[in-house]
C-alpha cells in the first residue's frame, strides 16, 4: 500500500479524482491511480463493485450560496524595488567597512535603532551595568 499522503514529491495523476453520486444522494470521490477513495477516516480502502463505500468516504453535495464574484479577487502584483547590484546594508553584513564614513567608530545603522525600545522592545538585554552581588559598598 502506498501512502500518498505522506509522499514529498506527487504529480497530476495523483491529485485527479473520479466523482460517482450514489443512489442514496451522497457523493463519492475516487482515485483512479491508486483506486482509493478520499476518506475522513484514518483507513484508506479501494472501491469494490456491489461494496458500500464507509460512511467516513460519502460526502454531501451542498449547493454554493455564495456569488462566485465575491472570490474573483486581482492578484497583487509585486514590485521588484530591489536592486540587484546593491550590497545589503553597504556590505557589513559581508565584513566591508562602509565608505560613507570610515572615521566613524561605532555601530552601523543597519545593525541599530535610534529607538532603543524598538530594538529590544521585551527588554531582553540589559542597557547599563550592575555592580556585582559579590562586591557590595
Amino acid at each position: 500500500m502506498k501512502k500518498i499522503w505522506l509522499e514529498n514529491a506527487f504529480g497530476n495523476e495523483d491529485c485527479v479524482f473520479k466523482h460517482a453520486m450514489l443512489e442514496n444522494g451522497y457523493d463519492i470521490y475516487q482515485s483512479p491511480k491508486y483506486n482509493y477513495l478520499v476518506s475522513l477516516g484514518r483507513a484508506k480502502q479501494p472501491l469494490f463493485p456491489n461494496m458500500n463505500p464507509p460512511a467516513f468516504s460519502q460526502f454531501l453535495t451542498r449547493r454554493n450560496e455564495i456569488p462566485l464574484s465575491q472570490f474573483i479577487t486581482p492578484r497583487p502584483q509585486e514590485e521588484d524595488t530591489r536592486d540587484d547590484d546593491a550590497e545589503i546594508c553597504g556590505g557589513i553584513l559581508a565584513g566591508k567597512i562602509p565608505e560613507e564614513s570610515p572615521d566613524e567608530v561605532g555601530i552601523h545603522p543597519c545593525l541599530t535603532s535610534s529607538n532603543s525600545e524598538e530594538r529590544d522592545p521585551n527588554g531582553a538585554t540589559l542597557s547599563r551595568r550592575f555592580p556585582s552581588p559579590r562586591t557590595s559598598s
